[in-house]
């Protein structure tokens, strides 16, 4: 496990730093297991302290583009025709 403190949540494949405190913005812990062969990831992003206006109007932003997404998702509908969709919305 380890947690990206702000600002380098911003760089998930990045090394997290001995030194890096948890102060304001958005954190992101990681955890990564393996069992039988099997390996799965679970991130979780967090904050110490209230987020802002801002980071709140991010956060909705961010899940309506998953929520464009879980609602395009179904049989036949290729990976690319969602990320297209998503990325339409995003003005990408």
């Amino acid at each position: 496990m380890g947690t990206w403190a702000a600002p380098r949540s911003a760089e998930p494949h990045s090394i997290p730093k001995l030194e890096d405190s948890l102060s304001e913005g958005p954190h992101v812990a990681l955890v990564l297991v393996t069992a039988d062969g099997y390996s799965a990831e679970c991130e979780r992003t967090y904050f110490t302290e209230r987020p802002s206006t801002e980071m709140r109007s991010f956060f909705a932003y961010m899940m309506e583009a998953r929520r464009i997404a879980m609602e395009r998702i179904r049989p036949g509908m290729s990976g690319a025709d969602v990320d297209t969709e998503v990325r339409h919305f995003l003005g990408c």
